[in-house]
């Protein structure tokens, strides 16, 4: 579990809201830091599999981490809400015709999934609470 921990602290520990390239840079610095860690390359590789969300279903760590990541999601609808809010406030600089339909489409493809969390333990906790809030901030965005 020790490169689990380890990642989680790495994850986004690059963050630019406009990049594209935060789990990699953040994969990149846990490389740098870590360097002579035996974990080095998994923490590196769980921080990158962020980006995706999509372990393997052999992939203990992996599984670990994606759930772990995604809880705010099947959160209750007052916390949602304020994490939605948080997102807006962190690309305030992009206006909202832009920010709308982007966010809209990310929110699409999680739903379009066919499972947001990849542990039974997860899917039974935060799997119909996040489809109903997703479901609903999507039809706000619209």
């Amino acid at each position: 579990m020790r490169p689990v921990v380890l990642a989680a602290w790495f994850h986004d520990a690059v963050y630019e809201p406009l990049s594209s390239d935060n789990e990699h840079d953040s994969a990149d610095l846990a490389r740098r830091l870590l360097v002579e860690d035996s974990d080095v390359g998994e923490v590196a590789r769980l921080v990158e599999l962020t980006l995706t969300h999509d372990p393997t279903p052999d992939d203990r760590n992996g599984i670990a981490l994606s759930d772990a990541d995604l809880p705010v999601l099947g959160s209750a609808p007052a916390r949602y809400d304020e994490y939605a809010a948080d997102v807006r406030e962190e690309y305030h600089l992009v206006p909202d015709e832009v920010f709308r339909p982007g966010r809209r489409k990310i929110l699409t493809g999680f739903v379009a999934a066919d499972a947001l969390f990849r542990s039974p333990q997860a899917r039974r906790r935060w799997e119909a609470p996040a489809r109903e809030n997703l479901a609903r901030e999507i039809d706000e965005l619209a």
